[in-house]
């Protein structure tokens, strides 16, 4: 465990990495950890806390504030986990080191946990939030399998699946923090052994964190069936297809310099829009209800082009780290 620093307070940021069991940490582990006070950054937890800013580009974006939001608490351990300290997913984590920069802005000396997952298995699980979000490109265009355009260039969300090189996020904390302050945990570790993966957390801090009788995932995956229902009733999202995002682009134009009509307009459109991705979402879980098992969302071939990818930098990773990444299929 790090040192405290003067002002008394260990500070640890969980750098969520998004379908790496974020969701069971903020939800299951860290508020019950008796003796550290939790500050859930999202959106639904500052609705029960005004204390904690409304979403992490806020707790970022002003480093004296949040200091201040972690200094006012009672305990002298503080947890700070966000998904969004990682950067934005659908733009590919380009704006990561930013975030990382501000961090350490807010918290020189904090510790940072990673919980980090192989990258195949991270990138078929993303797109299937994708879907969950009436995203409606086929996988490999949503992953940049088919060499598609850069994010800098186009409406499309996605996630480059070369944007999840490891190594090096990892090694931007060390370099900013500190290598004895970086604590990186393997997601597979959570399904092989959770004792030994809670362990694994209580250390960072020498937290007091009870024994959990389970580990459930948060979030399951569509079946084949809801899949298949998925990819075909999200085509109806039009707003998530590239000529519909430039519409409401135009709309937004037209609406900022014109008169009542156009913002009226504006605004029913996104309103619809809205609640025709709801009805969408409805209609698709539904269907899965329906069903059993879960989908295999990319093919074979591409799995194996992304664990090809990474193979030599979670090498290097498990060997600079010390970590068993090979007994769960990294390289």
């Amino acid at each position: 465990m790090p040192p405290a620093t003067p002002e008394g307070k260990f500070v640890l940021f969980h750098v969520g990495l998004p379908k790496a069991a974020s969701t069971f940490l903020q939800k299951r582990v860290f508020p019950a950890v008796s003796d550290a006070t939790f500050l859930n950054i999202t959106s639904m937890n500052a609705a029960l806390n005004q204390k904690v800013r409304s979403s992490s580009t806020a707790f970022l974006d002003d480093p004296q504030k949040s200091r201040e939001v972690i200094l006012k608490t009672k305990s002298p351990k503080v947890i700070i986990s966000a998904e969004g300290f990682v950067g934005d997913a659908y733009q590919s984590f380009l704006d990561h080191d930013a975030k990382a920069r501000a961090l350490k802005a807010i918290w020189p000396e904090a510790a940072i946990l990673l919980v980090i997952r192989r990258q195949d298995r991270f990138c078929q699980s993303l797109f299937g939030q994708a879907l969950r979000k009436g995203f409606p490109y086929s996988p490999a265009r949503f992953l940049r399998l088919d060499g598609g355009t850069d994010s800098r260039n186009t409406l499309v969300r996605h996630f480059d699946y070369r944007a999840v090189d490891l190594d090096r996020l990892i090694a931007t904390y060390e370099e900013l923090f500190g290598e004895d302050r970086v604590f990186v945990i393997p997601l597979e570790l959570l399904a092989a052994d959770r004792s030994a993966f809670l362990e694994q957390i209580r250390s960072i801090g020498g937290f007091a964190l009870p024994a959990l009788e389970d580990a459930p995932s948060e979030n399951t995956s569509y079946s084949p069936r809801g899949y298949r229902a998925a990819r075909l009733l999200n085509r109806l999202c039009i707003d998530e297809s590239e000529p519909g995002r430039r519409l409401l682009a135009w709309l937004d134009r037209k609406a900022a310099g014109g008169g009542l009509f156009w913002r009226l307009l504006c605004k029913a459109a996104r309103i619809s829009l809205r609640r025709l991705r709801r009805l969408v979402r409805l209609s698709v879980e539904r269907i899965d209800r329906s069903s059993a098992g879960a989908a295999r969302a990319l093919t074979e071939t591409q799995l194996s082009t992304i664990r090809a990818f990474y193979a030599q930098s979670n090498r290097r990773l498990a060997e600079r780290r010390s970590l068993a990444l090979e007994q769960y299929g990294y390289f």
